[in-house]
């Protein structure tokens, strides 16, 4: 019977209880903490939603005809803003939502009641922090001044009966960092924030590429290693013998305006058809005024001369020159044990996003350390791997950078694994391979799907062509 449970005697008993932990104990709950700014808001938490509330703001947009920095023919339009209420049992706060899991809100496969297991938010707004029991603090308001930010890659729903607040740091959570480790692709959204934490498997890596960037910023190519090489040595060529020219010309003008500033002892010996003879002439103090000049001369020119040059190389973009290295791997989800039929259909798996087999993981300016891990056929974890919103080739494109964390798993996968995840050793195969999965490809375009062909062969002929080369 519920009569038990709702009544004063019992709520009185457990707001008590939690005077006595949250204020004499110092135990605060997981929002309180986040939101006095004392804990990150990225940390692993199951919260309950407990209200959605829709906002409607009014956006002003300025006719065509209007005046400039007037608004006399505005038209009033209004967008509606749906956010979430999320509490630990104890306080709430506000959630603004990506437009996937909006989508899922308004399909009513997250609902208030639903509980959620929370990776990688941020807490926005307020960044000295506020406390909770603050009159000015009211969540369920559009101006609250701080909210959640969360994004469907790092989001799940948790089971009906999980603990509310942070997630306790089991053996199994303390093995991934604490963070919400992603198990398959088929988890994964386009343009849904990026993935806390995976394990991949790399099935083929391709050779270093460079990106090369035009002076104008607007045009690219992409470069091999020799091509690299190639452009680079030309460049360091053409940019020496430019910097040459403008060192020159710099250090004959910058000569001129020091020279204005020259003693009159300095500037009539160098006038002089005779300036040793002028030189020893001179009285002692009259030497010392030349010798300190001459020294003091020196360093004005160099760094006027500098700071011209400098200036001049910063102001041509011709002079400079933008190539960044990446590395392209394809990538599979570490499989751990095979997938059952029932599994697939049950109904957590409601929100489920269409599988992708495989994904193309780039990663650009690769360190040392993450070269040596990114060798095929070795098991990989990666945090917060970013996710491009654009498929290609029906694949999932993730992306990463010299600081993303990429290490090696300490237990490699054993050859059962490796073939539950799909990864085969590269072999070598005849031409007309490559030419039949070519002309599937054609008409299949997913027939070509993770499917790369090594073969070895001879040149015997080439052949120039207006439009290139064969």
């Amino acid at each position: 019977s519920l009569s038990g449970y709702f009544n004063y005697q019992h709520v009185v008993s457990q707001l008590k209880q939690r005077y006595e932990k949250e204020i004499r104990a110092a135990k605060r709950p997981a929002l309180r903490i986040i939101l006095n700014r004392d804990a990150s808001a990225g940390r692993l938490m199951v919260l309950c939603i407990s209200q959605i509330h829709r906002f409607r703001f009014k956006t002003t947009t300025s006719g065509s005809d209007d005046p400039p920095g007037g608004s006399a023919s505005s038209k009033g339009a209004h967008r509606e803003e749906l956010r979430l209420e999320l509490t630990d049992g104890w306080y709430s706060v506000p959630a603004v939502l990506d437009g996937h899991l909006e989508a899922f809100v308004k399909e009513e496969k997250i609902k208030i009641g639903s509980k959620l297991l929370v990776a990688g938010a941020e807490l926005v707004g307020s960044e000295d922090g506020l406390d909770p029991l603050d009159a000015s603090y009211v969540p369920s308001r559009s101006n609250c001044a701080v909210a959640l930010k969360l994004a469907v890659n790092s989001t799940r729903r948790a089971k009906w009966d999980a603990t509310l607040g942070f997630v306790k740091p089991t053996q199994t959570i303390q093995s991934q960092d604490g963070l919400l480790l992603v198990k398959s692709l088929a988890d994964v959204v386009p343009g849904g924030g990026s993935v806390p934490l995976m394990n991949l498997i790399i099935f083929r890596r391709f050779p270093l590429l460079y990106l090369e960037r035009g002076s104008d910023s607007n045009s690219s190519t992409i470069l091999t290693e020799a091509q690299e090489e190639k452009r680079r040595q030309q460049f360091e060529q053409r940019r020496s013998r430019e910097i040459e020219k403008i060192s020159d010309a710099a250090e004959k003008d910058c000569a001129k305006l020091v020279d204005e500033q020259a003693p009159d002892q300095w500037t009539t010996m160098m006038s002089s058809t005779a300036m040793c003879d002028y030189y020893e002439g001179l009285s002692k103090e009259d030497k010392l005024i030349v010798d300190r000049w001459e020294e003091r001369r020196n360093s004005m020119i160099t760094d006027m001369t500098r700071r011209v040059v400098d200036a001049k190389i910063q102001s041509n973009p011709s002079l400079t020159r933008s190539s960044m290295s990446f590395l392209r791997v394809s990538v599979k989800a570490l499989q751990t044990q095979q997938p059952h039929m029932e599994d697939i259909n049950d109904e957590d798996d409601a929100v489920a996003i269409p599988s992708h087999p495989s994904a193309t993981l780039t990663v650009w300016r690769m360190s040392e350390d993450q070269s040596n891990a990114l060798k095929e056929g070795s098991a990989v974890r990666i945090k917060g791997l970013g996710v491009k919103s654009e498929l290609r080739d029906d694949m999932l494109q993730f992306s990463a950078n010299d600081k993303t964390r990429i290490q090696l798993l300490p237990k490699q996968p054993s050859s059962r694994q490796l073939q539950l995840s799909g990864f085969t050793k590269r072999a070598f195969a005849p031409i007309v391979r490559a030419h039949v999965l070519s002309r599937k490809a054609a008409v299949d375009r997913k027939a070509g799907d993770g499917v790369h062909i090594d073969f070895a062969g001879v040149l015997v002929r080439s052949e120039q062509e207006q439009q290139g080369m064969s």
